[in-house]
């Protein structure tokens, strides 16, 4: 199990989210959540699931295996978790799980919110 836990501040404005991974069986990019958390799935299960896809695109790309990907804890702060937050815990997470290290994810923040990138 790989946690993540995304905390920026821009502009005054912090935002954040946490959740923790692991690698399950399942077709690639297939996206489960554990029963005590799958409420979360209909608030953030998309943004999730984009930001795990671009840890395995990168992955993938190269040379690494597909893989499936189980949610096993999500921790939101009602006045700073935003789905570009999540998006990017959901990546550096995956990335993580993966066997990279996160150091080589650059978070960026455009004019609206927050975007993770592969630091190549």
């Amino acid at each position: 199990m790989t946690s993540y836990k995304f905390f920026k501040h821009k502009n005054g404005i912090s935002s954040f989210a946490a959740l923790s991974v692991e690698l399950a069986n399942g077709s690639p990019g297939n996206v489960e959540w554990a029963d005590g958390i799958v409420s979360f799935e209909s608030i953030y299960g998309d943004v999730v699931k984009s930001g795990i896809r671009d840890a395995l695109k990168w992955h993938t790309d190269s040379g690494g295996a597909p893989a499936a990907f189980r949610v096993l804890e999500f921790t939101e702060l009602v006045v700073d978790t935003r789905p570009d937050a999540v998006r990017c815990a959901a990546t550096g997470a995956a990335w993580k799980e993966l066997g990279h290290d996160d150091t080589e994810i650059l978070f960026e923040h455009d004019t609206h919110e927050w975007k993770a990138q592969r630091k190549v």
